[in-house]
């Protein structure tokens, strides 16, 4: 998979579309790691969360303190036409640190977690000094959601249940019942059973305009 980037999954792609419109619903003219943050905690099921619960982190709680951020960063402009303009740097960074990262996996896709783990690699991350003080460390975060990825759902079993009522998500510890119900996406990279999606350029663009 020399010289092509990772394509983005449609939960990847969700997730985007819904920090343009947490970004357009705060009046911000650029998509923020915290509004990327955000909409990834929006997410149902996945590594993410499962490092979440692992670590005893209720994501009602993280939601509430960067819902609270970015309310008191609001600057409303009364009159004024308004639209978003598009990513920040930083949210450019964690876009370009998770294709980088996909592909040194050897993933043919790149997922929320990626993205997530861009978002704590990033400079100057609010998120990532969120979790230090939670007492984590980057490196275990990271680990934790890469020990994730190879009995994680695929992306269909995925949107199944995004579709279903939301309900109190719990990991499985059980590592037979993982193996038994989950898919490998590493099998599924290598047999290319991913949709090739379009360019990262031509997809921003239609995510920018969703």
């Amino acid at each position: 998979m020399a010289g092509t980037k990772p394509s983005l999954t449609p939960r990847a792609r969700k997730a985007i579309k819904r920090a343009f419109k947490i970004t357009e619903s705060l009046l911000e003219k650029e998509v923020k790691i915290e509004h990327l943050f955000l909409s990834l905690l929006h997410l149902r099921s996945g590594p993410i969360l499962e490092m979440l619960d692992f670590y005893g982190i209720d994501k009602s709680d993280l939601v509430e303190v960067i819902e609270n951020e970015l309310a008191n960063a609001v600057k409303k402009i009364d009159g004024e036409e308004y639209s978003v303009e598009g990513f920040s740097k930083e949210v450019d960074f964690v876009m370009q640190f998770a294709y980088t990262y996909a592909k040194e996996l050897d993933h043919e896709y790149t997922g929320p977690e990626h993205l997530f783990i861009g978002i704590l690699n990033s400079p100057k991350s609010s998120v990532a000094e969120l979790f230090v003080e939670l007492g984590l460390s980057i490196e275990e975060v990271k680990e934790k959601i890469e020990d994730c990825f190879s009995f994680n759902l695929s992306p269909k079993k995925q949107e199944e249940i995004e579709s279903q009522p939301s309900t109190t998500h719990k990991s499985q510890p059980n590592q037979k019942a993982l193996e038994t119900y989950a898919t490998n996406y590493n099998i599924l990279a290598m047999n290319k059973s991913f949709n090739n999606l379009s360019s990262r350029d031509e997809e921003l663009k239609l995510l920018s305009r969703a």
